[in-house]
């Protein structure tokens, strides 16, 4: 699947924080990796709260978010990917 059609799946913000807080107790991501997650776990509540007022404030248009909630998600896999990937390098070494 590439990048692009991963963005695109349908996504909310309670399965975002869901995933945040799942990946923030992952024994195998780094503690560094682990206080960020910590740290940017209010995010999509709030970032859904700013899409929520927009929205009101656009109407009678709409406007699709999918792509923000997908791309958020996309950067803390890679982030949490990346954070595994040094644990192999150093248990390598």
């Amino acid at each position: 699947m590439q990048d692009w059609e991963k963005i695109n799946e349908p996504r909310d913000w309670q399965t975002l924080h869901t995933e945040i807080r799942r990946r923030g107790v992952d024994p195998q991501v780094l503690p560094i990796t682990r206080r960020l997650l910590n740290h940017i776990q209010p995010f999509p509540r709030t970032l859904a709260t700013f899409i929520g007022i927009f929205m009101g404030a656009i109407i009678p248009e709409e406007a699709d978010f999918n792509v923000v909630w997908g791309l958020l998600d996309l950067n803390i896999k890679v982030r949490c990917a990346k954070g595994a990937r040094q644990i192999d390098i150093v248990n390598v070494a």
